[in-house]
């Protein structure tokens, strides 16, 4: 540091004057001790002092009442003089700043000693220290001068040696660190009776450099103030100081040349995490260049990297920000990079490895395949481990330099993770159960180790327990490194040549409880300090942050930001908790802590809260909540710059206030990693595959800056960014830098290619797209390297992808430089998509047929084909799939002839399609064939002839699910074919009722229409119908078998499986059930019997609770059977077999649908939500993630070759049989509702929480390619009442209850009816039933609105109760309507069995049966059925009966009942009205019609029903019920 005007200061040892100004000049000597005046708090983590400690300070203090001079003197000396004994904080608050210790008091105690006491300290210690102030002046030695000061503070020679070392501090631009070693000395009075002016000038000077202009001041002011009482002597360099009209702020700034503080200093090399030790450095560089110069793997195998890939996408998909937890270094001319197994050194200009460690270790450039079985296992800790290492564990991640030695941690016995179970831990055992260690590597011997500490291997037997919490910080020739020893966090200072072991100071302390845990969260963050101006900032993650005066080896504060729980022991053994959960995101990803100028920054990854101290007192200045704060970026200037998940914040360093409104990442990115400041500018990488430039004094982003993939961890130095992701190093050129690299070589050589080519990159980057072609074609004249070929290729394509008109002509020209099977693809893609959108339909589709042709070549050569291909910057998608979708658009836009010659085309290669029928690729032929040209006619024909060739096969389901879908298509010879089919393959496997419903649809819809074997519909379906009759129960005399037995091992609670849509036969068709305990899904057929159990396993053993399984729902085509979980999906055959089927087999495929962040075995479970807005009352229910409370598990409508559903922010579009992706899209916002038709796919977003609002925006998609088509006005979820493909049904409520159903896509009403208030209403299969409170019963066709049923029934006016409903129970020839009312109607405190938390229903009032060919009414029950509920789960089509059932508590008898109901169904009549005294939460209901027997299992009971031909007595008149009172005059038991 300069100073303009440095005043003569006085010789040391010679005071300017000899007056006691003692008096005016110094604090006020210490008043009495803390000791007594605090006590100490358990919750504090501050360790207090030893006993043997304070009895010396005591001591101390007695010697001083009893002017005991030479003997106060001695024990303070003790105190200070030791060079072992550490410092202590003296007992203080749990929470703020504590900022008296030991040795602070000792120093305060030893000031306050008369002249007396001052002189007996100088004759016990004053001649070694002078004696040493003469070697270290004499040798030259900083170091030596440091011990003086800190030994012997309170000598005349320490005096002297404290002025000295101030003011190389202040010439060496560190003025804190002067003002630190001064401060002793301004509460000295013999220092300052000798040695004033020169101790408050240079303090002042201190605190104005470091900009602290207010000390600098008030110290100058109270310096002139004892002049002018005084009268001293000034010199005269000093006068304008001293006189009257002097202003002490405009005399300090007039001596100073330079204010440059060191942290605004760009360092030479970046060393350390952050940059430089205070952790702020800031860099000199710009964005860097697209375009890769190299980049160096860091996964060991291809699967490890496909590992890590798909983790980081879940993260991405969920909106989870998680960055990389290692950050690269760049030292000399060396990347150094830590991989979750290597540590490498890697060239800075070349990208070769030069050195990596551990030795032994694969080639990290190649693949080994050693690693491949390891990562395929997804349960394996192999995996846990890469995971934990590549996103979690700091302390493991970051690296530190010395600029010749590099220092890292490490495992002490590098091994694969271990699983622990539940133990004990002793009182005494504190150790940390997995002792790690630091290894110093040389960076001249390209990786040698030089030392070790900690560890076995360590010199030092104390450490060899020790866990380092992170990589240490090097400075000055010692590295500062926090550790946990023996239950304490310590700072740990060793020799960073040696690693000797130099001194240490305890931080805080650890409760043995804690110790016990496997993988506390302080050790997985990095715990490193940071060092500012003689200041040492140290964390520890566990609520404390504590500062070390470097110099006087003392604490100069420590500060609790939050509050310890601590859980006492009973007795001697503790029991050890369980390991606490790995979260991924949602808090600070780091426990660093930034320094700038006199603050201090915390983000504690263990608080919600970012933090601003002081950093002289570690006073609180400010704190502020989170957000979704993810890391500090930078503090410059007077804005503290924080990156969120989601925003960009600017706070005032003063006040923690916002400096300007937050900024949205672009795009709906996430922060992909830390990124650097240079001047203004922050540049920040995200998801998006770019770089967002913001400017940090206003705000403002600047245009995102595109980058070659997802980058990390950014470092710019030099002419280079360096990447560090979760796969991959790589290095890019500076844009700034390159343009001055290339106006350099052009200048000496105009023809140089490949600055020309360099030019025409940054041209791009500039967007001079047209200047970048001129000068790449320029280059390539000059030189054909494939490099500049390259360049200019994708130049090229991105011309014509932004401006196709404009760029036409270069089209041209790329036709005969495009090499590469990929690049041709893609120049013919991106044609016909501009003559497209040009209008010219004829060209685009030639071009469409081109790639066709390209495809098909690339798989004639045997090449392997990628799944899912980049279409634009959110879209992969088949490419079979994306160009059927496009020839599907351009279809819709043509005009009759372009159509008809499309038409021929196709039909060309449909022929050419069938010539292949012999092949053995003929069934993918036909696949390809209907995904390219699905939306011509002559698709319909392929899907039907692969629905043949997939039975030939053998591959039954798939042939089902496409006839089941072309039955309902618009080419009556291939619906007419299909269903035929469909109904041979139905009968075959024994599903004659579903089989029987076929045949009459063909017969009915098709019966003229000819089949391949000649017979009409009506022909074929006629000689069939006895092979498929149903069976038909007896209506007659029932007989009852009653019997006691005990059924609770073989009666299982199964829960209800919603199905959301039938598509195609309105058929009975099959229930499905969940058999939690045993984790089956469970097939119910018709008649109620269990036919198929479908075993299953959620991913990673997630927990399913019995409280989730009311938002687990399903659909089917077929019997392809889909399942929601909420957090998984999965997908079920389950078509009939043989005797000797494989169940195994019938569970096809899973997809985990959860956050990445969740996804261990403690995963959250899925939270229920009703959807209660309708007022019809028709609530179903819904799951929402518990982690973050969005909806999950929605899925579209099923078809047989496509299913879509949300993982996160990635809809996904999958084929239903093999759950391959069709396509994926990304940055969706998660918890769509989604709707979808034969065409489009409508994506509907969640409403936000209580904004009431009842429209949003959806988003529409091709359903075959998953490209965006458009938007459109929707109803929110709440307001969906049920769909029909993109139409929907909702409502209006003011003076009356409005059923409306629209059409989406248009936004055209189709149809509505208005009905009372209090009507309610239910949806079943495609038809809406509504009834009103005056007993209008009506009955709707969901799709067009026809009326099918218009009754009159009973007034019911407890429709107007919140919790009545009505419910639907179909049959096979007849349905029934269930009127429910409130629970409070109920005479007896009732539930229904099995009991359903989630039931809203009360019991049944009223009951009515229509029929379903006439929709007639046959049967009523005026009187209610009391305090009996319908179980919905067991009502059985084919079964001639319906099921009530009630759990009563008999307050009467104060006894429990489990009562049975069952009526018939065809009349009304009761048959079984009997139960058990005990109560049961499990009930089962299933027929035999073969031998006319139906039974009812009950835990401790089961009746059995036989039906006969006798006569049976006479049903009640009028088809309805008599009065029946409860219990039973008789009641047989």
């Amino acid at each position: 540091m300069k100073f303009r005007i440095l005043p003569s200061l006085p010789t040391c040892g010679e005071p300017l004057r000899r007056i006691h100004l003692v008096a005016l000049l110094m604090v006020t000597a210490t008043a009495a001790s803390v000791w007594g005046q605090v006590e100490t708090n358990d919750d504090a983590v501050f360790l207090a002092p030893p006993r043997e400690i304070r009895l010396q300070i005591e001591r101390a203090r007695e010697a001083k009442e009893a002017k005991k001079w030479t003997a106060a003197a001695e024990e303070l000396g003790l105190l200070l003089n030791d060079p072992e004994l550490e410092d202590f904080f003296l007992p203080g608050n749990v929470s703020g700043p504590v900022d008296m210790s030991i040795k602070k008091e000792a120093r305060d105690l030893l000031n306050s000693l008369p002249k007396e006491g001052q002189e007996a300290f100088e004759l016990l210690y004053g001649a070694d220290a002078k004696a040493m102030l003469k070697q270290a002046i004499s040798s030259r030695d900083p170091s030596m001068l440091a011990e003086i000061s800190r030994r012997f503070a309170h000598t005349d020679a320490g005096y002297q040696a404290t002025i000295l070392l101030a003011r190389s501090q202040l010439d060496q631009g560190l003025p804190m660190s002067a003002v630190l070693a001064l401060q002793p000395l301004l509460n000295s009075r013999m220092a300052l009776d000798k040695y004033e002016p020169e101790i408050s000038l240079l303090m002042a000077i201190g605190y104005y450099a470091a900009g602290d202009e207010d000390h600098a001041v008030e110290t100058l002011d109270n310096l002139r103030a004892i002049q002018k009482n005084l009268n001293f002597k000034v010199p005269q360099s000093l006068e304008p100081l001293f006189a009257e009209s002097a202003k002490p702020g405009e005399w300090l700034s007039a001596q100073f040349q330079d204010l440059n503080s060191p942290s605004s200093k760009v360092p030479q090399s970046w060393v350390v995490f952050g940059g430089d030790a205070a952790r702020n450095a800031p860099t000199k560089g710009s964005a860097p260049l697209r375009n890769l110069n190299w980049h160096v793997r860091m996964a060991r195998s291809s699967n490890d990297e496909e590992q890590t890939e798909d983790t980081a996408q879940g993260f991405i998909e969920n909106g989870i920000a998680v960055l990389p937890a290692a950050q690269p270094l760049v030292v000399r001319d060396q990347v150094l990079v830590r991989t979750p197994w290597h540590l490498l050194g890697v060239d800075l200009g070349t990208g070769k490895v030069k050195w990596n460690y551990p030795w032994d270790a694969s080639d990290v450039s190649r693949v080994d395949s050693r690693f491949s079985a390891m990562s395929n296992d997804p349960g394996s800790s192999y995996l846990d481990q890469i995971k934990r290492r590549t996103w979690l564990d700091g302390c493991y991640g970051q690296i530190s330099s010395d600029g010749e030695r590099v220092f890292i941690i490490e495992e002490a016995t590098p091994s694969e993770p271990q699983q622990r179970g539940p133990g004990i831990a002793l009182f005494s055992v504190v150790r940390a159960p997995s002792p790690n260690r630091l290894r110093c590597f040389g960076l001249r011997g390209e990786g040698e180790t030089l030392w070790i500490a900690g560890s076995e291997m360590s010199d030092e037997p104390a450490l060899a327990e020790a866990q380092f919490l992170g990589v240490p910080l090097p400075v000055e020739g010692s590295l500062y490194t926090i550790a946990e020893v023996n239950g304490e966090i310590r700072l740990l200072v060793f020799n960073s040549a040696d690693g000797k072991l130099l001194w240490s100071q305890q931080l805080a302390q650890l409760d043995g409880l804690w110790m016990s845990v496997n993988e506390p969260a302080h050790r997985r963050y990095g715990a490193s300090p940071s060092f500012s101006d003689g200041v040492l900032i140290c964390p520890t993650n566990i609520g404390v942050v504590a500062a070390i005066d470097v110099r006087q080896r003392s604490l100069l504060w420590g500060y609790q930001y939050q509050e310890v729980e601590r859980q006492p022991r009973q007795g001697f053994i503790q029991r050890r908790p369980t390991e606490s959960r790995q979260d991924y995101g949602d808090h600070w990803s780091d426990g660093k802590v930034v320094i700038a100028g006199n603050r201090v920054f915390l983000t504690p990854p263990e608080t919600d809260q970012i933090f601003c101290l002081d950093r002289m007192s570690g006073k609180l200045l400010w704190e502020k909540p989170r957000e979704d704060g993810v890391y500090l970026a930078t503090v410059s200037g007077d804005i503290a710059l924080v990156v969120g998940a989601n925003n960009i914040y600017g706070l005032k360093v003063d006040t923690g206030d916002a400096a300007w409104e937050s900024q949205p990442i672009p795009d709906g990115g996430l922060p992909s990693g830390r990124g650097f400041l240079s001047g203004d500018y922050y540049y920040l990488p995200t998801t998006q595959d770019e770089i967002v430039r913001i400017n940090i004094r206003d705000g403002k982003l600047d245009k995102s800056i595109p980058t070659e993939g997802t980058l990390g961890n950014l470092v710019c130095h030099g002419r280079y960014v360096i990447s560090q992701g979760v796969n991959f190093v790589a290095s890019f050129k500076q844009i700034d830098a390159l343009r001055e690299e290339v106006r350099v070589r052009l200048a000496k050589n105009a023809n140089d290619a490949e600055a020309l080519r360099n030019q025409g990159e940054l041209l791009v980057h500039d967007g001079k797209v047209q200047e970048a072609l001129a000068t790449l074609h320029r280059s390539l004249e000059l030189v054909d390297s494939p490099e500049t070929q390259q360049a200019y290729v994708s130049t090229a394509l991105e011309a014509l992808r932004e401006d196709f008109a404009g760029n036409r002509d270069t089209a041209q020209k790329l036709e005969s430089i495009v090499e590469s099977m990929d690049d041709r693809l893609e120049l013919v893609r991106v044609t016909a998509i501009g003559l497209h959108q040009a209008g010219e339909y004829q060209a685009a589709f030639n071009d469409y047929i081109r790639y066709v042709d390209l495809l098909d070549q690339i798989i004639d050569q045997g090449k392997s084909e990628r799944p899912l291909q980049s279409i634009g910057p959110n879209l992969r998608v088949q490419r079979d799939r994306w160009i059927g979708g496009q020839l599907a658009q351009l279809r819709s836009a043509v005009d009759e002839t372009v159509a008809a010659s499309m038409n021929e085309a196709v039909a060309e290669r449909w022929d050419g399609t069938k010539e292949h029928a012999k092949s053995d690729d003929y069934a993918e032929k036909l696949r390809r064939f209907a995904r390219r040209f699905g939306a011509f006619p002559l698709a319909r024909s392929a899907e039907l002839e692969l629905a043949r060739v997939a039975l030939a096969n053998g591959n039954e389901l798939a042939a089902e699910t496409i006839w089941q879908q072309l039955a309902f298509g618009d080419d009556p010879q291939v619906a007419a074919q299909a269903t035929a089919d469909l109904a041979g393959l139905l009968a075959a496997r024994g599903h004659k009722a579903d089989a029987s419903i076929v045949y009459r649809r063909l017969a009915d819809r098709f019966r003229n229409e000819k089949l391949a074997n000649g017979q009409s519909g009506r022909q074929l379906a006629m000689e069939q119908a006895v092979n498929v009759a149903n069976p038909y129960w007896n209506y007659g005399a029932v007989n009852l078998d009653r019997r006691s037995e005990d059924l609770a091992a073989a009666v299982r609670l199964l829960h209800p499986i919603r199905i959301d849509e039938r598509f195609g036969f309105d058929i009975p068709r099959e229930a499905l059930k969940l058999d939690n305990e045993e984790r089956h899904i469970v097939v119910i057929d018709e008649y109620g019997n269990q036919r198929l159990h479908l075993p299953f396993t959620m991913l990673n053993e997630a927990q399913l609770y019995n409280s989730q399984t009311a938002q687990i729902h399903a659909d089917r085509i077929g019997h392809l059977v889909i399942v929601s979980f909420g957090n998984e999906v999965h997908a079920f055959d389950t078509l009939q077999r043989g005797d000797d089927e494989d169940l195994r087999e019938r569970a096809l495929w899973q997809e985990n649908l959860s956050p990445e962040g969740s996804s261990s075995r403690s995963r959250p479970k899925v939270n229920v939500v009703e959807v209660n807005d309708n007022p019809f009352g028709d609530y179903p229910y819904d799951g929402h993630d518990s982690l973050n409370e969005r909806p999950i598990g929605y899925m579209s409508s099923l078809r047989y070759d496509s299913l879509c559903f949300q993982r996160g922010n990635k809809l996904i579009c999958v084929d239903p049989l093999t759950g391959d992706s069709n396509w994926e899209r990304d940055n969706v916002t998660p918890g769509c509702y989604l709707l979808s038709n034969d065409s489009v796919l409508a994506a509907i977003p969640p409403r936000k929480s209580n904004d009431g609002a009842t429209e949003t925006e959806a988003l529409l998609f091709d359903l075959r390619s998953g490209v965006q088509i458009g938007t459109v006005k929707a109803p929110v979820r709440e307001m969906i009442w049920a769909t029909d493909g993109t139409n929907y049904l909702t409502w209006e409520k003011d003076d009356h209850q409005t059923v409306i159903a629209r059409d989406l896509l248009t936004g055209k009403e189709l149809w509505r009816y208005q009905g009372e208030n209090g009507a309610r209403g239910k949806v079943f299969g495609s038809q809406v039933a509504i009834l009103e409170p005056n007993g209008q019963f009506h009955v709707f066709n969901l799709a067009d609105g026809k009326k099918l049923i218009d009754a009159k029934l009973h007034d019911a006016p407890e429709l107007g109760q919140r919790d009545s409903q009505i419910k639907i129970v179909e049959g096979a020839d007849d349905f029934q309507l269930i009127v429910t009312t409130s629970r409070k109607e109920s005479r007896f405190t009732s539930k229904s069995i099995p009991y359903n938390s989630k039931e809203p229903a009360g019991p049944v009032s009223r009951v009515y049966s229509f029929s379903r060919s006439d929709g007639q009414l046959q049967w009523q029950t005026p009187e209610p059925i009391r305090d009996f509920h319908l179980i919905e789960a067991e009502q059985s089509p084919r079964l001639p009966v319906l099921a009530f059932a009630s759990r009563q508590n008999r307050i009467d008898k104060k006894a429990h009942e489990a009562i049975v109901l069952l009526v018939d169904r065809r009349d009304g009549r009761v048959l079984l009205r009997d139960g058990q005294t005990d109560h049961t939460a499990t009930y089962q209901l299933f027929g035999d019609p073969e031998n006319q027997t139906l039974r009812v299992l009950l835990t401790k009971m089961s009746f059995s029903l036989n039906f006969t031909a006798a006569p049976a007595p006479p049903a009640p008149s009028g088809s309805s019920l008599p009065a029946i009172t409860y219990p039973p005059v008789e009641e047989k038991r």
